[in-house]
């Protein structure tokens, strides 16, 4: 599905914003019926497929491994042949009963696909072999160049020359028939991926996005906002589209061009705040606009260049602070100075010059504690310091030198922390519930928020990881 505020070339700018449903990532809709690919990325992690099992109540027999994973092994494999291990993780669920498996193919057999069965069961040393065995055997089925060029990882698929032609089907609903003599096959495995997606939650994964997304934010209902860089509002769930920059540049409204990078939604849920690279906020819904740190500029005030990052409201709703790359503090309407960054510098404390990357509030909204790029934490008014990332690396943690990109105040007390590649370090009272560090190599970390029972984490691509 494409956002309608998409700029063509040759085409106006139709529309300001992007009003999605809920929809199914990976699954390509036309004349009424789905396709789910075969080959292609996974949309979901081993987290959220492990989780949706946990919820159905059911207790897998497995060998030697145990589901959490075995569900990464599925994201691994896939990834490494360009097959959907995601939705093959699905399969494997319809195949062996819920990992119940049966007296034909037990699960010392390691077979998650019935390969081979019921006459020539075939049976692997472990379960990433096995899992490797069905990956290898979908791409046989769904990809005809891998006759030429092999499969990435060694060959272990024993049925893997009976697929002649290669690449006969492009979609899991095709298999049917194919991989097992069911009319219904197909349909029964992408059914059951549909509730590992419903179980998931919101996602824009899959989709073609015009902009990274850059930043999230709770709506109502379980629902989320997403902007990306081009201030472009998309929202999923029960979540409400209030606006955004491009629609109001499509009215005729003189905005420039400077990149969104935070979202902010009230205390209500019925609207939010939109900052800007320079600075500039945008209000939608019930969102007032209190101030910006343009508008100070231009009002004479010694403000500098410095680049916006981040925007936190006061429990009240009616003020804000923004945060530049420099640790400089902007407060308006009700909402407190209690320092900034530079300002402890300028007293003669030993603070490097790392770029700050994110600002949250206390439940009071009397402080507010700023996060830099190497994970240091700064502390103002009633914002507790409970640790840092360079302090645990001093007490000889042996923690990396991966930059940050977000935190979150935890509802137990304490924070966490949110880095570039999706690791969550957690300090004072906020409990560990899940990474997505070594799930998503390559594709960027967005955002970190704190929902009433954990956290989420949003990716560039549109990703919504939920925890807790």
């Amino acid at each position: 599905m494409q956002p309608r505020w998409w700029r063509r070339p040759g085409v106006a700018l139709l529309a300001a914003a992007v009003l999605l449903p809920l929809v199914v990532p990976g699954r390509v809709e036309a004349a009424g019926t789905t396709a789910t690919p075969v080959m292609g990325r996974n949309v979901l992690v081993a987290d959220q497929l492990a989780a949706w099992y946990r919820s159905t109540g059911r207790t897998p027999s497995l060998h030697g491994v145990t589901l959490e994973e075995l569900a990464r092994l599925f994201i691994e494999e896939g990834a490494a042949e360009g097959v959907r291990g995601d939705v093959a993780f699905a399969q494997a669920i319809f195949e062996t009963d819920y990992f119940r498996f049966s007296e034909t193919v037990p699960p010392h057999t390691n077979n998650f696909a019935g390969i081979g069965a019921p006459n020539s069961v075939a049976s692997f040393p472990n379960a990433r072999v096995g899992v490797r065995a069905q990956i290898q055997h979908l791409r046989a089925y769904a990809d005809s160049s891998v006759a030429r060029t092999g499969t990435a990882q060694p060959l272990v698929d024993p049925r893997f020359d009976l697929v002649n032609p290669k690449g006969q089907v492009t979609t899991f609903e095709e298999l049917s028939g194919r991989w097992s003599g069911g009319t219904t096959y197909g349909l029964k495995v992408v059914g059951i991926y549909g509730r590992i997606l419903a179980h998931a939650g919101p996602s824009l994964r899959g989709q073609a996005l015009g902009a990274p997304v850059v930043d999230l934010s709770n709506a109502v209902g379980g629902g989320v906002w997403l902007l990306d860089a081009a201030g472009g509002v998309f929202t999923l769930g029960g979540a409400k589209f209030f606006g955004s920059i491009p629609g109001r540049r499509a009215s005729g409204q003189i905005i420039g061009f400077a990149q969104g990078v935070a979202i902010a939604a009230t205390p209500t849920r019925l609207g939010y705040w939109v900052l800007d690279r320079d600075g500039g906020v945008h209000a939608f819904g019930d969102a007032r606009f209190l101030g910006s740190v343009p508008g100070r500029r231009a009002a004479g005030e010694p403000i500098g260049s410095v680049e916006a990052v981040s925007l936190a409201p006061t429990a009240s709703g009616n003020g804000y602070w923004i945060l530049d790359a420099a640790g400089g503090v902007h407060a308006f309407g009700d909402a407190r100075y209690l320092g900034s960054i530079p300002g402890r510098r300028a007293t003669g404390q030993a603070i490097g010059n790392v770029r700050a990357v994110a600002l949250a509030a206390t439940a009071s909204g009397d402080g507010y504690w700023v996060l830099d790029a190497a994970g240091g934490i700064h502390s103002f008014g009633d914002a507790v310091f409970s640790g840092s990332i360079p302090g645990r690396r001093a007490a000889g943690q042996p923690i990396g030198d991966v930059p940050v990109v977000d935190l979150a105040p935890s509802p137990r007390g304490g924070y966490w922390v949110l880095d570039a590649v999706g690791g969550i370090f957690t300090f004072g009272g906020a409990p560990f519930l899940g990474t997505l560090a070594d799930d998503l190599v390559g594709v960027p970390i967005a955002d970190l928020s704190a929902t009433a029972t954990g956290y989420r984490i949003g990716t560039a691509d549109g990703g919504v990881f939920s925890y807790g």
